[in-house]
């Protein structure tokens, strides 16, 4: 009766422990080479004059979470990113130049979090939500050299704050009972236009211009609770 008993107590300890492993608090690091791009409608159809390049920067910060669940969780976290767009103009003139305008932002998302088996060496996890991007500074270079002394701020030509959505997809993988690897791909989008049509930069029907961003983060997770 007594081994009964025992075993009982382990094996509901054993239940126990695994279950406190997946809810309660995470938090972790990540970075992100990522490609980044200004959608504009009006620069698109702008020809050889303002043709786009491909854009690539760097993302990295910090994120937390709270488990619900084995299976759902909210996410939050400070991100870093350096992003914009990079223009060439192909007209065949002698004047022929690139351009770029580099922007920082300081992103805050607001996500749900989903995600398979927690218990197996791999899991599938999925983020979705809304996200603030503050804009901390923006550099405009013209032939790779950065434009300066021109009398304006470039950063008072967009807005303070860029209202996104995110989408995250990728997989887990559990190093040790609490530190977990995780490879995903991540893409935002501005829900509105990024620029202060207010200032006298830009035209009066000029079309908005939305951020949009893609790239490859890698990530380190510690969960408080462990195996």
């Amino acid at each position: 009766m007594q081994n009964k008993t025992l075993l009982f107590f382990c094996l509901l300890m054993a239940t126990s422990s695994s279950v406190f492993a997946q809810k309660g608090f995470e938090f972790g690091a990540q970075v992100m080479p990522q490609l980044t791009l200004i959608v504009n409608d009006d620069d698109f159809a702008a020809g050889d004059e303002l043709n786009f390049r491909t854009t690539a920067h760097l993302a990295y910060g910090i994120h937390a979470a709270y488990n619900f669940s084995d299976h759902l969780g909210v996410q939050t976290g400070l991100l870093f990113s350096t992003q914009g767009q990079k223009y060439v103009s192909d007209e065949p003139t002698p004047d022929t130049y690139t351009s770029e305008v580099r922007m920082n932002y300081l992103k805050i998302p607001i996500l749900l979090k989903f995600n398979s088996n927690p218990e197996a060496s791999a899991q599938f996890v999925a983020t979705v939500g809304p996200q603030f991007g503050l804009l901390n500074k923006v550099r405009a270079y013209v032939d790779d050299e950065e434009v300066t002394g021109s009398g304006f701020e470039f950063k008072d030509a967009y807005k303070s704050m860029d209202l996104g959505a995110v989408l995250g997809l990728g997989a887990r993988f559990r190093l040790t009972d609490n530190l977990q690897l995780g490879t995903s791909f991540r893409f935002d989008y501005s829900l509105g236009d990024i620029e202060d049509k207010d200032t006298i930069f830009w035209d009066d029907d000029r079309a908005s211009s939305q951020n949009a961003t893609g790239g490859f983060m890698i990530d380190f997770t510690y969960n408080l609770g462990g195996n």
